[in-house]
């Protein structure tokens, strides 16, 4: 017996777009079988009328109904936490090559928080550089400065380490 679904698109402005670190337009489809949402695709885009469109090309827009902008948001909420969970949990090492050049090879071991810029958004990676060594241990996208320190928090927390941060002198 097939379970009847229910297909639904929306758009709402002023998301963060985590690959583009901007705020734009974001869209997304589901679907809802019982009570249970699944997301069957999402796309930021400049404008409302972009995100309709690249739906419409992914061939996402047929039998849709329009969703509440508050539905919308909890798909977007959804997402972000899926990705920030993804960020946490994925460890890389960088290369001994990068290691062995300036400015990792003048670096003195212990733990680095990085950010990919200066301005809010951006990423932080909290990095663990050793003699011969150096693992990005966790990243994250920080909207505000309390991200920040709510970031580094739970690597500390993690890790049973102190990272402070440090002002500019």
């Amino acid at each position: 017996m097939e379970i009847d679904q229910e297909v639904y698109f929306g758009v709402i402005p002023g998301c963060l777009d985590i690959f583009t670190l901007s705020y734009r337009c974001f869209g997304c489809t589901w679907v809802v079988r019982g009570s249970v949402r699944k997301i069957t695709g999402y796309w930021f885009a400049d404008s409302q009328d972009e995100v309709k469109a690249k739906a419409g090309k992914a061939g996402q827009l047929t039998g849709m109904r329009l969703a509440r902008c508050a539905d919308v948001k909890e798909m977007y909420d959804e997402i972000r936490r899926q990705q920030a969970l993804q960020d946490w949990g994925k460890r890389s090492r960088l290369s001994i090559k990068l290691i062995l050049k300036d400015p990792w090879r003048s670096v003195k071991p212990g733990w680095y928080v990085l950010r990919s810029r200066e301005p809010y958004p951006n990423y932080v990676s909290a990095i663990r550089k050793g003699r011969w060594f150096a693992w990005i241990e966790h990243v994250a996208v920080c909207e505000t400065e309390q991200d920040l320190h709510s970031f580094i928090s739970a690597v500390n927390t993690e890790h049973r380490i102190q990272l402070t941060v440090l002002k500019n002198v």
